[in-house]
């Protein structure tokens, strides 16, 4: 059997947020992939048989790539993605 190659950031892997629904989730990846980053579901299946809601688990998961950790971190913030991240307060116009 050939020797297993050193672990490395190719195969380590970072959790880049938690998110309260697989829906949320998959949104989330969905946003990461158009970035060419592959993004990975913890209990993915699982979730799908048993649904997707896991609010006293704290939540899912999602974890990239180490090599990938802070671009993806980066485009999460660029794009207000980030998990228990408040909405943006808008304001009224005077106009109207």
């Amino acid at each position: 059997m050939p020797d297993s190659p050193p672990l490395d950031d190719a195969v380590s892997f970072a959790t880049i947020g938690e998110y309260p629904s697989l829906e949320e989730a998959l949104l989330v990846r969905g946003l990461l992939a158009s970035y060419e980053i592959t993004a990975f579901l913890s209990d993915e299946n699982f979730l799908r048989l048993y649904g997707g809601s896991v609010h006293s688990h704290g939540g899912i998961p999602l974890r990239v790539h180490q090599r990938d950790a802070e671009v993806a971190r980066e485009i999460l913030r660029e794009n207000q993605q980030l998990p228990n991240q408040k909405p943006c307060e808008t304001t009224e116009s005077d106009e109207p």
